[in-house]
């Protein structure tokens, strides 16, 4: 794993990282999804931390708001020995007395209670280093020794180092040969506890990559930050406040604990370190380092002030370890921290008879090193660096034009060089994206030009009425469709006009005092118009949309469609009545001519039983017929007869 790599899902693209890295190590490539090469393809970008273009000062990881960037976790393979029973030593930066709040000694007994065989203070290789560099600036002053040259950069700070190899590898035959603290330090551990672990404590990232480094292998197990510590003891329960006073074991140097501070490494070799002397050059931060290595490794070399410096001590971070980015946030500045360490500095020195004068420095030693303090031999502090500057294509003039104009910089005074994307340049933002390195979607200028400049197509071409007013409830932009809607003129100016002078304004008003959403029928008669309105707070923007929608013809035709039904139904019942009216004249002659049949029909069926009855004793003859007669009508043909013509004239 590396040392310091991205959470993808905390990364929100905001380009921070790459803005805060002196050395552009950040890479953006796309996530999920498509993507057809054009600049509003809607990909995904994450920033990558590349691995062999970064310097690890840690600028990205101060900087991220969303928490994205990690460093690569060693607690769990320190644990691990710790359970297995093996002999496991701490070596702690000097800088732990700013890290915390607490007594600096209980930090000590804290770690101590881990499970630790030994706790030591690695100020100790601070004073060995400190030795060795003066030495070795006197030697090279002297001309005894060829490597390195003036002036002698001190390499105690992995940062630098770093920068110096990667970035400004002219400058490493400048490069002091002497090992870092840390090295030195695990170095002389190893020798005091022959099979054990050395573990490194400290406020730096760069030095876990330092310790796995082949030049210096082996000095050193893991390496901790002090956030990893700080998580530890909380995990085990530890409270600093709680925790009980501890001394370091072995040696305790005396002024070696300033080394992490600015001018700390001068004070600790003896040398001036009030910055007065011409000959002593004391630098902190990415920007005052970059500047002086671009100098020395520029055709120009250093400006004539700076030609007579023989020593230059240079820490990545600002003030000094003190502020490393991997320190315990408790709300505590730089400038808190260092007088923290100041305080401890000053403490111990009383203690063991230095003297409350802060002016005293260490003394060269002379003959017999100091009683208890560890011995090495030269070779343990010396070390070797290499060229590791990356290589990088570099594209051609026709290239770079090529994709500039990709994001629509076809002409210098297009390139704004706004800085936004994290490049200095719109030509090195080119060259980064030739190199894989960015994407033609991070130029935000033009990003924002492509989507207003859509956003405004949109809503130029959309059918609905559109309105944008001010908490005054003046007009700031008006499209087309209203201005048509409300019948206002194409060329009507409507930017800072009121919006009552148009419509009422009412619910807009609401809308900006309740910031609430509404969605009605508004009705102009005197317009002859009638809309559907959205009417919306746009919250942080501080202003209210309108989108109105004409629903005139739509209700035109639903009068229409209305007109047409009642005459359809109008007619279907005239229709209905009449149809009724028919069928009841109908009925009615049918139920009178029935009743009419159904009289003659029984008249008829009676007379036929008569006759049928009479004529089975008739007699013959007319005798028989007049019988028959008086029988039927009651006498002669009278009745009788007239009945029978009756019904034939009904049938």
């Amino acid at each position: 794993m590396p040392v310091l790599s991205t959470i993808e899902a905390k990364c929100k693209d905001c380009y921070k990282c790459l803005r805060a890295c002196p050395v552009k190590a950040i890479r953006f490539r796309a996530g999920d999804g498509t993507s057809d090469g054009s600049p509003l393809a809607g990909r995904a970008l994450h920033a990558e931390v590349v691995e062999e273009r970064c310097i690890l000062d840690g600028a990205c990881l101060r900087v991220c708001p969303q928490g994205a960037k990690r460093v690569r976790p060693d607690v769990g393979r320190v644990k691990g020995w710790l359970e297995s029973g093996e002999k496991v030593v701490a070596s702690v930066a000097p800088s732990f007395a700013a890290a915390f709040p607490e007594e600096p000694l209980k930090v000590v007994g804290a770690v101590r209670s881990l499970g630790f065989a030994a706790v030591e203070q690695t100020a100790v290789g601070a004073e060995l280093v400190a030795e060795a560099v003066r030495e070795e600036c006197r030697a090279v002053s002297s001309g005894s020794c060829r490597r390195p040259v003036l002036p002698v950069i001190t390499t105690a700070c992995p940062v630098v180092v770093n920068l110096m190899e990667m970035v400004y590898p002219d400058t490493l035959r400048h490069a002091s040969a002497v090992v870092s603290p840390m090295v030195a330090h695990g170095r002389a551990l190893k020798r005091a506890h022959p099979g054990a672990r050395v573990v490194f404590i400290g406020p730096c990232v760069a030095k876990k990559h330092e310790a796995e480094r082949e030049e210096v292998t082996g000095a050193v197990d893991a390496v901790l930050t002090f956030v990893e510590l700080w998580d530890w003891l909380a995990d085990e329960g530890v409270s600093l406040a709680e925790a009980e006073p501890s001394d370091f074991d072995g040696y305790r140097p005396e002024t070696a604990p300033l080394f992490p501070v600015e001018g700390g490494m001068l004070r600790t070799a003896s040398l001036p370190s009030d910055l007065v002397s011409g000959e002593w050059l004391a630098l902190s931060g990415m920007d005052d380092c970059r500047e002086f290595l671009a100098a020395l490794s520029g055709g120009g070399g250093l400006p004539e002030e700076l030609r007579g410096v023989r020593l230059v001590e240079m820490l990545a971070c600002r003030g000094g370890c003190v502020a490393g980015p991997v320190m315990p946030d408790d709300g505590s500045t730089p400038a808190v921290r260092r007088q923290r360490l100041l305080r401890f500095v000053e403490t111990r020195r009383r203690g063991t008879g230095g003297g409350a004068g802060g002016g005293r420095v260490l003394p060269e030693p002379a003959g017999e090193r100091v009683r208890g303090r560890p011995r090495l031999e030269p070779a343990d502090l010396t070390r070797t660096y290499r060229d590791r500057r990356p290589e990088l294509k570099m594209p051609t003039e026709k290239e770079v034009r090529e994709i500039l104009a990709r994001v629509g910089k076809t002409k210098p005074e297009d390139e704004l060089d706004c800085g936004v994307c994290g490049y200095p340049s719109c030509r090195e933002k080119a060259i980064a994206t030739y190199q894989g390195m960015a994407e033609s979607d991070m130029c935000m200028p033009y990003m924002r030009e492509m989507a207003e400049s859509m956003s405004h197509l949109v809503v130029a071409a959309s059918p609905y009425g559109m309105v944008v007013v001010n908490a005054g409830l003046d007009i700031i932009e008006a499209n087309q469709a209203f201005r048509k809607m409300f019948g206002l003129g194409e060329e009507a100016d409507l930017a800072g006009r009121r919006l009552s002078d148009i419509i009422d304004d009412t619910l807009f008003r609401k809308a900006f005092e309740e910031r609430t959403v509404t969605e009605t029928e508004v009705s102009y008669p005197e317009r002859g118009l009638l809309t559907q309105q959205t009417i919306f707070h746009l919250g942080k923007r501080d202003a209210v949309v309108g989108i109105f929608i004409d629903l005139t013809p739509a209700a035109r035709q639903r009068e229409e469609f209305e007109r047409l039904r009642d005459e359809t139904v109008e007619r279907a019942r005239e229709v209905i009545a009449k149809q009724m009216s028919v069928a009841q004249e109908i009925a009615g002659l049918l139920g009178e001519t029935s009743a009419e049949t159904k009289v003659i029909l029984t008249k008829l069926i009676d007379l036929m039983k008569k006759g049928e009855v009479g004529a089975l004793d008739r007699p013959s003859g007319r005798r028989g017929r007049d019988a028959d007669r008086e029988r039927a009508g009651g006498g002669g043909s009278g009745a009788g007869a007239e009945a029978l013509d009756g019904t034939k004239g009904g049938l």
